[in-house]
């Protein structure tokens, strides 16, 4: 990421100078297709999304615990796809898209530079 500022001042030398900063930000986890999923179909339609979470830190890294505040809509499988590297979460409506929702899905992990994970989880019923 890079940043340009012009600054004007009353010095009669350099009455514009630029300052410029360039940022690199490293992202610890990818989230596939997205850390935002949408459920969306028609009434009492039964609905899956997978998402491939990656961790791009050099030591393997475990997700020790789920939970979500959505559970009496949703349900979530995790699984493993590369030990400590790659996941895959299963995401499902439990009996059928009913009514819209919205709400995160929480992973916690061993990694202390990133101990929480959220993902957000939503709904839309179309006519």
């Amino acid at each position: 990421m890079k940043q340009i500022a012009t600054i004007f001042s009353n010095d009669p030398q350099n009455p514009i100078t630029k300052v410029s900063t360039i940022v690199s930000i490293k992202q610890y986890f990818d989230f596939e297709p997205s850390d935002r999923v949408l459920l969306q179909g028609h009434y009492n339609d039964n609905i899956t999304k997978n998402v491939t979470i990656t961790s791009h830190e050099d030591q393997a890294i475990a997700i020790t615990k789920l939970s979500s505040d959505i559970d009496s809509k949703i349900e979530y499988n995790l699984n493993t796809i590369k030990e400590g590297k790659e996941f895959g979460l299963e995401i499902k409506t439990r009996s059928g898209l009913k009514d819209v929702f919205r709400g995160k899905i929480i992973l916690e992990t061993n990694n202390q530079k990133k101990p929480t994970l959220e993902l957000t989880v939503m709904s839309r019923i179309e006519k």
